[in-house]
């Protein structure tokens, strides 16, 4: 069942664009995101360069994990409730 959401979710990120056309806060704070980092890169040299690297490999594993994780609970979060809302009747 993971897998499954896994899945259900993987094809809703690569509609990443137009959620980024459709959300303009998004999408500001994805650019100043990226202009930062490639400010970063420009005064890092070296060592500091490839430790940054690593860092910001780790820190998008790392949401990637979290917003996976979230989307699953409130998935299942939903099921439950429709569930809930199937076995409902009226009077109660």
């Amino acid at each position: 069942m993971r897998d499954t959401l896994e899945m259900i979710y993987t094809s809703l990120a690569e509609q990443r664009g137009q959620l980024l056309k459709a959300q303009p806060a998004l999408k500001r704070a994805a650019e100043l995101t990226v202009r930062c980092e490639e400010k970063l890169n420009t005064l890092l040299d070296g060592k500091a360069k490839e430790q940054f690297q690593k860092f910001l490999d780790a820190e998008d594993e790392r949401f990637d994990a979290a917003v996976i994780e979230h989307f699953i609970l409130g998935f299942r979060l939903g099921m439950r409730l429709a569930v809930e809302g199937l076995d409902w009747k009226e009077g109660e």
